[in-house]
């Protein structure tokens, strides 16, 4: 009785790493028609609130070690509604908040 390999070890390898990448998108495919529709109205409604697009800035990028936030994204948007001081201050403490975490 032989011990052959089924399929290459690269090939192996390459359906592991997809399946592994494809788990945090899944939910993303699956609900994510019902749910950018429900953020994209939560966030108009704290366009007003500068203090609470600070908080959300702050949570997403601690939460960024956990969940697959695009931290870019985050940064982007806060420079542009508190200004690249406010925005940078606030992206720090989000990050050093999320290493702490870590």
């Amino acid at each position: 009785m032989t011990t052959e390999r089924r399929y290459p070890h690269w090939l192996q390898l390459f359906f592991w790493l997809a399946t592994v990448l494809s788990i945090p998108l899944l939910p993303f495919l699956a609900i994510g028609w019902y749910l950018e529709p429900q953020i994209e109205h939560w966030l108009a409604s704290l366009w007003e609130w500068p203090l609470g697009i600070g908080l959300v800035a702050v949570l997403s990028l601690s939460a960024d070690i956990f969940l697959p936030i695009p931290s870019s994204f985050v940064y982007t948007t806060a420079g542009q509604i508190l200004g690249i001081p406010i925005g940078t201050a606030i992206c720090t403490a989000g990050l050093q908040l999320g290493a702490g975490l870590g």
